[in-house]
Parts: C-alpha cells; structure tokens; sequence
C-alpha cells in the first residue's frame, strides 16, 4: 500500500498522541517531497535536558551519543512507571485505579511556573517531566496520566484546546463510557502542598464546557463524554477534596 508524506504525517501524530511513552521523540517531522512518488518521513529527537546541554537534534541525527541517552532516559522513565503502577491494587476497579493514578500525581509533583526559562525544558512538556522530575506544565500533567492510565488498562486520550488558554487534559473511558479530566486544573497550585483535588475528575462534555474549556479546534477526533455514573461526586460520594 503506497501512503503519501501527508499521510504518513497525519498518523505519526496521531500515534504520538496516543503513545506518550515516546517522550524522546518531538511532536514534528520533516517531509521530505522527492518529485517522484517517493515521499518520505524524517524524526526530530527530543530528550530532556540538563542545566546547559542542547538538546533539539535535528531529524536525521539519531547518533549513538543520542541513542545512549534515550535509552538511559527511557529506563528511568519505565522504571517508575512500574514503580507506581505497583502500588495500585490489580483488583480494584477502574475508576479506583484513576483516582489512585489521579491522586499519586497531584501529590508527588507540581505545576512548574517556570518552564519556559527552566533548564530542563523540554522535559516540562512530556510525560518525563511529571513522572520522574515531579514538576511540568499541562502536556506533562496530561501525558503521565494517559500513561499511567494505559499501562493499568484504562482507554485514555488526550484533548488538546483552550482554558484561558491554550491547554490539554484527557478523556477516560470506564465500562464502555467516555469522561473528561483535567489534572492540571486539580493541582493546588499556590495552595496546600500535597492536596488532590477532585473538581475536574470524570466530567461530562457540557459540564466542561461550562467550566471554560473548549476543544472546538482539536485537530484530534475528540468522543463525546456524557456518562456520570463515575463522576467523583456520585462514585466516592463526597466532596472534591
């Protein structure tokens, strides 16, 4: 089956957007159009970077020096992944293992404020940040719960949009049905260190809508949430926090 660059590009990022694990890869290809048929795709690699070191490599420079540093990252990453998914019971419900998964993130890490001058900056935007730093911004708070979500069994995806800007957060799906959260809305940020709460957890589409946020311009299919048997309220039958 021929497919064309456009093509190839479309379902890279639509595999990347499902697939935070692949921190190390940027969300961006080079099309290479030949004039012959023969399109073709090139990565751009992406690792996190300490205080000083340059870390955007260009498409085509998967180096061993690259290589190396990915896989030393990527272990790392994988190993806390384990390292957290061990401490959710493989019994309990799903939408128990959300909330732990929900709950282990607010409490560990916090919002970065900083990132766009921080040293480890392109850590802030992928599940890494979130994950093994503790600190990131939206994508980082967004992807390590999709990751996490995965790697126990729950369907998750991302939703790319604006809340007062231009933000990302998740959609889950429990028995069947599909809910919206926003992790990074339900970090205290600026209050109580060590604090998770709930307001943002299993929403349905209008209610988020109501609450500011609006995925009109998503490139990415987004399902339509309506279900609320698992809405925090009316699962663990008490307040947001």
């Amino acid at each position: 089956m021929e497919l064309s660059a456009n093509g190839g590009y479309k379902i890279y990022h639509l595999y990347m957007f499902d697939n935070p694990q692949h921190f190390y890869l940027q969300n961006q290809v080079c099309v290479h159009n030949r004039g012959d048929g023969n399109d073709s795709l090139s990565f751009y690699y992406a690792v996190g970077r300490e205080k000083g070191e340059y870390c955007d490599y260009g498409y085509g420079s998967l180096t061993d020096e690259l290589r190396e540093k990915i896989r030393a990252k990527k272990a790392v990453f994988d190993a806390e992944v384990r390292r957290i998914i061990s401490t959710i019971p493989a019994n309990a419900p799903a939408v128990v293992k959300e909330k732990l998964i929900y709950d282990r993130i607010l409490i560990d890490s916090h919002y970065n404020l900083s990132a766009r001058w921080d040293g480890l900056a392109n850590d802030n935007w992928t599940a890494y940040g979130i994950l093994v730093n503790k600190y990131g911004v939206c994508e980082s708070y967004s992807e390590a719960f999709q990751t996490l979500c995965q790697a126990v069994g729950i369907n998750c995806t991302g939703i790319v949009g604006t809340a007062g800007g231009g933000h990302k957060w998740n959609a889950v799906q429990l028995d069947g049905e599909w809910y919206q959260c926003d992790i990074t809305f339900d970090d205290p940020i600026g209050g109580e260190q060590g604090a998770a709460y709930h307001y943002y957890f299993n929403r349905t589409s209008e209610e988020m809508t109501e609450m500011n946020h609006d995925w009109s311009n998503c490139d990415w299919p987004v399902p339509e949430c309506d279900a609320t048997k698992y809405a925090y309220k009316n699962y663990f039958g008490d307040d947001y926090w």
